[in-house]
């Protein structure tokens, strides 16, 4: 009999494990998350297409023979699509970031539009099986909070935004710097580098130069004194949605060369055009054999 074992990556999460059993990969879920996973399940943001990837494929476990496997307790088992190349962020080209970048920003806008969130936003969460991009983390979404401000924002601007922006506007490949700083590239940091004609351009400005600023004093006790005293402020749902809607638009016209197409790109979309004629294939031959179409 084949025993399960638990993925030693996993231990940080403290709503489940990943475990092992055969060639099957399952997630244990306990407490509140198993809510938050039925409702955005629920929501049906697992069954959208969007044009720059999906989400991993997932269904609950109801077999007690395999739960039975599973060492420890947890309220709720699933099973997903098993990844067989298990990729990272600073192994990407710059085209497969950006793309990963996309997937995140669709994938907030419309769990958003179903009131759902995502507690994070790490790009270790987007894995490529081939060349497309597919989100992992099912354990991400929770209920969205009316008011409230998207708490992923630094993070996806040091795992997306910055990298994306180091090799763009500096011609300076991302790929060892993150690979140094499996966090992200502080804002910090790369302000340093963008000469102030970068700097002063809108969106980087508000982005980049003025949420760095403001960290960099932050440790100033008449600032955090400022703040204590101020009551917080909240966001509301359109405003954050515009949010996601402005980043989408700025990165998918971020290029390197002018827009010369990449190796990647045109993998990408060889590979699109392949799954479009298959599928027009599959349809004829269904439509020849039953006299109508699906």
């Amino acid at each position: 009999m084949q025993s399960a074992y638990v993925e030693p990556g996993s231990f940080r999460d403290p709503s489940g494990h990943i475990w092992h059993l055969g060639n099957r990969i399952f997630r244990t879920v306990k407490g509140s998350a198993c809510k938050h996973f039925e409702q955005a399940k629920d929501s049906g943001l697992f069954d959208v297409e969007f044009a720059h990837g999906a989400i991993i494929n997932t269904k609950i476990v109801t077999d007690a023979t395999i739960k039975g496997k599973i060492d420890g307790s947890f309220d709720l088992l699933l099973e997903h699509d098993r990844i067989n190349l298990v990729n990272y962020p600073y192994e990407w080209c710059f085209d497969q970031l950006k793309e990963a970048a996309l997937l995140h920003l669709e994938i907030l806008r419309e769990a958003l539009d179903r009131n759902i969130m995502l507690s994070d936003a790490s790009a270790y969460n987007i894995q490529y099986i081939g060349t497309t991009p597919y989100f992992i983390d099912m354990l991400s979404f929770r209920p969205y909070r009316e008011g409230e401000v998207w708490n992923g924002y630094r993070q996806f601007c040091e795992q997306f935004l910055h990298p994306l922006l180091l090799q763009c506007e500096l011609d300076v490949p991302f790929n060892n710097w993150f690979k140094g700083t499996l966090e992200g590239i502080s804002g910090q940091d790369l302000v340093r580098l963008l000469p102030l004609r970068k700097k002063i351009k809108p969106k980087i400005a508000a982005h980049i130069w003025l949420p760095a600023t403001l960290q960099k004093n932050a440790n100033q006790k008449n600032l955090q004194d400022m703040a204590a005293n101020e009551t917080r402020q909240t966001l509301p749902k359109a405003s954050m949605r515009n949010i996601f809607v402005s980043l989408y638009d700025w990165i998918s016209k971020l290029s390197l060369d002018h827009g010369k197409k990449s190796t990647w790109s045109e993998l990408r979309k060889k590979q699109q055009l392949f799954r479009r004629r298959s599928r027009c294939k599959n349809i004829f031959h269904y439509t020849s054999r039953s006299g109508k179409p699906t």
